[in-house]
């Protein structure tokens, strides 16, 4: 999230962001409503940030804080966008300060949330997972494949939850696509497989034989391990 990092009167380093870029940024997943915008955006600067257990309880009670400011203003404005911007207009371009991080990241930029592991992931979004509904977030995801260019998933999506019995369906259909369309290892890639693992003969046997489809038979590895020696030879004559 864009910021500026600011010293205020009192020492202490902020990062400040005005209320309008906080006011777009919970606009970004087209949740339903301000109460799920409103979460989504505190999940975002929670997460955003490498903060100590101090620096939460910090940014938690300014937050609840704006939050209050914005549901107010939101009202009085008949919970109309054009109406909430024109009236809030000065008011929007005020600021919000955010605690910096506890903790420098020096050379050690954040991971994009595609490169993370699963147990990450689970972390990032366990907040939002949280305070936003299930049908806000399957909303949210709809729209955002959709406006992506991925029409076809945004539709797949749709269909899942009206009737989730579909699902079932759509893996088994993916499975036979995947057991159809699945190629035989190469001798070499075996090859590799069988070395890096460290197998005995009776160990790949035993893999082969669940899995004959993919995995060539031992005498052809042994060929190709024949044919890696030769070459190896070769270069170093």
């Amino acid at each position: 999230m864009d910021s500026e990092n600011r010293d205020t009167p009192g020492g202490s380093n902020y990062r400040v962001i005005s209320r309008k870029r906080l006011y777009d940024k919970m606009q970004e997943p087209n949740l339903p409503n301000l109460e799920e915008k409103l979460n989504y955006l505190e999940n975002e600067l929670l997460t955003h940030g490498d903060y100590s257990q101090e620096q939460i309880r910090e940014l938690k009670h300014k937050f609840s804080y704006i939050k209050s400011k914005f549901k107010r203003r939101w009202s009085k404005g008949k919970r109309q966008e054009d109406k909430f911007l024109k009236e809030n207009a000065d008011w929007l371009q005020g600021t919000f300060q955010i605690p910096k991080s506890s903790h420098g990241r020096v050379g050690r930029p954040l991971k994009p949330f595609s490169e993370l592991s699963e147990g990450s992931r689970r972390r990032k979004t366990e907040q939002l997972r949280n305070t936003v509904s299930k049908e806000a977030l399957v909303h949210a995801a709809k729209v955002s494949l959709q406006s992506s260019g991925n029409r076809d998933a945004s539709q797949v999506l749709t269909e899942l939850v009206k009737s989730p019995k579909r699902g079932t369906k759509y893996k088994k259909a993916y499975t036979t696509h995947l057991q159809v369309n699945a190629t035989q290892l190469t001798p070499l890639r075996s090859l590799s497989m069988f070395v890096e693992a460290d197998l005995s003969r009776k160990q790949y046997e035993v893999i082969r034989d669940s899995h004959k489809k993919y995995y060539p038979c031992y005498t052809i590895l042994q060929k190709e391990k024949h044919s890696e020696e030769l070459t190896d030879k070769e270069e170093n004559e």
